[in-house]
């Protein structure tokens, strides 16, 4: 018998020799919405079509199949098979009107509660007027996507006071998205703090943010260390524990790319739910018997990382899978499969990643902090960290809510970490490093205002972001490592991943590649600077602080001040921020970073030109008032495959088949252009439109010799 693993591996196309009578497919995680199953030619094809992937049974059908030749952890993966299969076995796929359709717009958007920074929202179930099940509403502010729930309501948090907003909502199901329902229109309350946008003092930001006039970070890390100006404790303590995917087939060699990178600690992930109160890695098998895809015991594996004297750090749950006390039925069945971690494993370190839909799970929240709690009184040295997601205006409301749920059941958190990654276009300014310190600010302040104690640690998804807008290089590393050496409230850096700390998938995104020009853990170089170094407080000069306290005194005025108060002072320390935003240091360009950012777009400079990025936005169709004297487009690391040119009636037409997508020059024929509007980091893009803009100027001169022939 042969079990294939379905995994992601972006622009594949994998042909199996599959056998119905003994073979398997294990989809693991993956949840129905990540793919589609459809018969092409007498052979079975599953399709995911975020990552350009297939996996193709060759000369087997539908039919062929049964459910037994499917494993998956995720019910909604057993059911869109179960489905697939019933109507094969009906004959069904010769029957058109059996084909999923794209569900109805959503409709009676209504704002429940509006408050000044927060709108929440309900509306009714969207229909499917045929065949298709609904399994997610996109919710869009201002034309930005913002959030996804499975729910028909949602509370969209992080708004400006007194601000009005466009809200829309949309439905998703097997076949697509739905049009957006009628736009709801909304005006936040006004603020009632009187102490404005420009006070400078702890009423804004709280102890985090300092109270000196100079914004100085040395002054302004909480009651238990402003005394200490002279001591190491802003770089002596600090960590540096990437993540490690387990369930890649490369993590086998996790001892080697430990010793290679030149760690002195790691985070293992990820330990998920494996069945009736068990967990395993990846959501197979259990804690005990685990192992690696080469046979090596997992215990045999982290034993000879401990005896190197590198700290292990065991990761539960993740974006994929489903933590622990989302399906356990008791605290007490809980306390046993977190202590059979730390008896099998002799870890001293749990960190408890809890994203998606997990994260608004309350019961499941508070079941594991009072298993949590239990714990750490069966085992005073043990340390737990709550990994969760931030905007770069800080926590989401649910994840404050998890943190106030730990700490009224005793839950002693060592540090937060936030995962400083896939903002979306609402929120990122685009420079990743400025990003990541305005999400740690914001979060301090949380924190603070919440009374709960504790430092932070800050995660990036380095490289190309799974939002590819979104790029984190080798200098935000370096502006990032500069920063937390500077700051006594953040305990270290992690990152995501150690396995795509490389360059051998440049151009687009990987789990076991940056998708940058990089060498061999580069990263991780840079990242492990912090716990060598041998700075005090001192090696936090006055830019370096005053950045990050102007970000904060600014944070209840939204993410777009904040981030581009700091870049401007940020790029004198470690060059990593462009000119396009490099002098927007005033307050002031507040509103209109954020018009920007609703329409994918940054002003330049020196105001006489229009920046627009190229983003994935699925099924939307952009028209661009484009000046080709003045404007750019900024193609990021799109690859010349994910995108055609052409053009249609006097207009340049991108079109991104895979999300159906285009973006329109309106008015703008190819031949008015120049490489010169064009702006991108793969290779490929750029030779795309230089051949497209060579093409139509040689044909425009080629027109303008015949018609003078003709005169």
């Amino acid at each position: 018998m042969a079990s294939t693993k379905i995994t992601w591996s972006w622009g594949t196309d994998t042909v199996l020799d599959f056998d119905p009578a003994t073979d398997v497919l294990d989809f693991g995680w993956f949840s129905s919405n990540f793919f589609t199953i459809e018969e092409v030619d007498g052979s079975v094809v599953i399709s995911i079509p975020s990552n350009n992937q297939t996996y193709t049974l060759s000369g087997v059908s539908l039919s062929d199949l049964t459910i037994d030749n499917i494993t998956a952890s995720d019910t909604s993966a057993i059911s869109a098979w179960e489905d697939a299969l019933a109507d094969a076995g009906s004959d069904s796929s010769d029957d058109d009107s059996d084909a999923a359709v794209v569900p109805d717009a959503p409709e009676n958007l209504t704002a429940t509660t509006v408050s000044e920074s927060q709108v929440e929202l309900s509306w009714d179930a969207a229909t499917v007027e045929g065949t298709g099940t609904v399994s997610q509403y996109n919710v869009y502010v201002n034309g930005e996507l913002v959030g996804t729930t499975s729910d028909t309501s949602y509370t969209i948090s992080d708004l400006d006071a007194d601000t009005e907003y466009s809200i829309t909502v949309s439905a998703v199901d097997e076949a697509g998205e739905s049009a957006t329902s009628d736009a709801l229109d909304v005006t936040t309350d006004a603020s009632t703090d009187d102490s404005g946008d420009t006070d400078t003092d702890d009423s804004d930001t709280g102890d985090t943010s300092g109270s000196d006039s100079d914004g100085s970070s040395d002054d302004a890390s909480g009651d238990d260390t402003s005394d200490s100006d002279d001591s190491d404790s802003s770089s002596s303590s600090k960590t540096f524990s990437p993540y490690i995917d387990m369930s890649l087939s490369s993590a086998q060699d996790v001892v080697d790319i430990v010793s290679e990178a030149g760690l002195s600690a790691v985070t293992l992930a990820f330990l998920v739910t494996s069945g009736t109160d068990t967990i395993g890695w990846g959501g197979s098998g259990d804690v005990e018997d685990a192992t690696l895809y080469n046979g090596t015991s997992m215990a045999s594996v982290i034993a000879e990382l401990q005896e190197m004297g590198v700290e292990v750090t065991i990761s539960l749950g993740g974006a994929a899978g489903s933590e622990a006390a989302t399906t356990f039925s008791s605290v007490d069945a809980l306390v046993a499969a977190y202590q059979s971690i730390i008896d099998t494993y002799g870890v001293t370190k749990l960190d408890f990643d809890i994203e998606g839909s997990s994260l608004s799970d309350t019961d499941a929240n508070d079941m594991r902090n009072e298993a949590l709690a239990i714990l750490q009184a069966n085992n005073p040295d043990l340390e737990i960290s709550y990994t969760l997601p931030v905007t770069t205006d800080g926590l989401t409301d649910a994840g404050l809510a998890l943190l106030e749920s730990a700490a009224e059941a005793g839950v002693e958190i060592s540090y937060v970490n936030i995962m400083a990654m896939d903002y979306g276009d609402y929120y990122d300014s685009g420079d990743m490093g400025d990003d990541a310190i305005s999400a740690a600010e914001a979060t301090l302040a949380q924190l603070d205002e919440l009374g709960i104690d504790t430092q932070l640690v800050i995660t990036p998804m380095i490289g190309i972001n799974d939002v590819t807008s979104e790029v984190f290089t080798l200098e935000d590393a370096q502006q990032l490592v500069d920063y937390v050496e500077s700051n006594d409230d953040i305990a270290g850096i992690s990152m995501w991943s150690l396995s795509r700390d490389n360059g051998d998938t440049e151009g687009y995104v990987s789990a076991v590649g940056s998708g940058l020009s990089q060498d061999d853990y580069d990263f991780s170089t840079i990242f492990n600077s912090v716990t060598t170094s041998d700075s005090s407080d001192d090696t936090a000069d006055d830019d370096t602080s005053d950045d990050t306290s102007d970000d904060t005194s600014d944070t209840d005025s939204g993410t777009d001040d904040t981030a581009s108060g700091d870049t401007g002072d940020s790029s004198d320390n470690s060059d990593t921020s462009d000119d396009d935003t490099a002098d927007n240091t005033d307050d002031s360009d507040t509103s209109d970073d954020s018009s920007d950012v609703a329409d994918d777009s940054s002003t330049d400079d020196d105001s006489t030109g229009t920046t627009t990025s190229i983003v994935w936005n699925w099924g939307t169709d952009t028209v661009i008032d484009f000046d080709p004297s003045t404007d750019t487009l900024d193609f990021g690391w799109f690859s010349s495959s994910n995108f055609d040119i052409s053009e249609e009636d006097g207009n340049v037409v991108i079109s991104i088949p895979s999300n159906d997508q285009t973006y329109i020059l309106e008015d703008v024929s190819l031949a008015d252009m120049t490489i010169d509007d064009i702006v991108a980091n793969d290779a490929s893009a750029l030779a795309e439109w230089e051949d497209a803009i060579e093409e139509a100027q040689a044909e425009a001169d080629a027109l303008d010799t015949t018609d003078g022939l003709v005169a």
